[in-house]
């Protein structure tokens, strides 16, 4: 059974990689180590581009956060209420339709009406 994502150890990420570089073929190391063959793909890109096998460090779970100032956004909101979603989205730059509803909601407001207006009363 192979291991979720995300959580080998260098010391296998090593040993994997070893007995390719000695001549062991990807698909029986993914076999004999239990590791899915793409896994082994991105290890040997990540050692090529990195010079190593370490995890990334600074790597969240989630979701990509991509408003990050949240009283700017609301600031945002505010002076754009009357636009819809996609309006919205494409004005704020390189986010989502889903991504402006969602974050309507963190900042407590909600689009009505074709108007975004605040649950606070």
């Amino acid at each position: 059974m192979k291991q979720p994502k995300g959580i080998y150890s260098v010391d296998l990420r090593l040993r994997v990689i070893s007995a390719i570089d000695d001549g062991m073929p990807r698909k029986t190391a993914a076999q004999i180590f239990k590791v899915g063959f793409r896994t082994i793909n991105r290890w040997v890109a990540l050692r090529k581009k990195t010079g190593s096998l370490e995890p990334k460090k600074d790597w969240k779970k989630g979701h990509s956060h991509a408003i990050r100032d949240l009283e700017k956004f609301r600031e945002f909101v505010q002076e754009n209420s009357y636009l819809t979603l996609e309006e919205m989205a494409h004005k704020w730059g390189n986010i989502s339709r889903s991504t402006v509803a969602v974050y309507i909601k963190k900042i407590n407001f909600v689009k009505k009406n074709f108007k975004v207006v605040s649950r606070e009363k």
